[in-house]
């Protein structure tokens, strides 16, 4: 696909409806296409292909069910690399907190698609940016208990519980 089809496909789908003033879409749009070219030349694109894309996922923690959709699963260097894309702000360095999406993603893959996990990564579209780690067993045990604890917790509505397995956004004290 050139990048003038992509553009023309982008135009297409584009929802007018979502702004606060015609400025701020403006400025969205704009930003978009940015987003959209830099993501395009990106050298980051020949490393790896396309095994999966929106791949779904149904997994047993516990007893319990977690469904969900992992982006991007590629074949990369004799082994399999699982990219979520992020649209926020880059990081360079991530917490625990910051890896659990991944963690999840790694245990789907293990158990749906053969083949050994050799990366997990952060794709940060707005500069072309990765931040790449592999979850270790310890961390993978640890975030099924806390799945868990979370789920059973808000079961019996015990929402002290699910807020001690939780942390409070600093600047508007939303649970994250």
């Amino acid at each position: 696909m050139s990048f003038d089809e992509l553009l023309k496909f982008y135009q297409e789908v584009w929802l007018d409806d979502w702004y606060q003033s015609k400025s701020q879409k403006e400025e969205y749009f704009k930003k978009g296409k940015e987003v959209l070219k830099l993501f395009y030349e990106s050298p980051h694109l020949l490393e790896s292909l396309p095994v999966c894309l929106e791949k779904n996922f149904y997994i047993k923690i516990g007893g319990y069910t977690l469904n969900g959709k992992i982006d991007r699963i590629d074949e990369a260097r004799g082994g399999l690399k699982i990219v979520d894309y992020k649209t926020g702000r880059p990081k360079e360095k991530l917490e625990a907190e910051d890896k659990e999406q991944l963690l999840i993603y790694q245990m789907a893959a293990s158990a749906v698609i053969p083949g050994k996990i050799k990366e997990l990564v952060y794709y940060y579209l707005e500069n072309d940016s990765q931040v790449s780690f592999l979850g270790e067993t310890k961390e993978i045990e640890k975030l099924k208990a806390k799945i868990v604890a979370t789920i059973e917790a808000i079961r019996h509505f015990d929402f002290a519980g699910f807020l001690a397995h939780h942390e409070r956004c600093e600047y508007c004290q939303e649970i994250i």
